[in-house]
């Protein structure tokens, strides 16, 4: 799988809750940075970001995607505007999203994830 279809099988995959074929897509040393500083395991991610049973991602959107490509490693800079539902109420939120991810003998991986909320405060 190409890095590009790897990264649009990520995004579908997580707004329809699939925890599988997320889960599928993390390297096995994933680390997640969310916009307040948290950082996130694979299954963390997984329970926070991904579970229907706790977020309904309504849509993601990126405004701008730039990718550098090193031999094994790609890096994504994005900025991103998501919408959400967790618990019953709503969220919107833009960020700026650096992601690394790793070809491996199973095609590409995200490795790594980090957020900056572009929001006021």
């Amino acid at each position: 799988m190409t890095l590009e279809n790897t990264m649009h099988q990520l995004q579908e995959s997580m707004l329809k809750g699939d925890l599988t074929q997320v889960s599928h897509l993390l390297s096995p040393e994933f680390t997640f940075i969310d916009a307040l500083g948290r950082s996130f395991d694979a299954e963390t991610y997984l329970d926070h970001y991904v579970d229907p049973e706790n977020i309904r991602w309504l849509s993601r959107t990126d405004d701008f995607s730039y990718i550098d490509h090193f031999e094994d490693t790609a890096i994504q800079y994005s900025l991103t505007e998501d919408r959400f539902e967790y618990g019953t109420t709503q969220y919107v939120g833009r960020f700026r999203v650096v992601s690394v991810y790793r070809a491996t003998t199973e095609g590409w991986k995200w490795h790594f994830g980090q957020l900056t909320s572009l929001d006021p405060s």
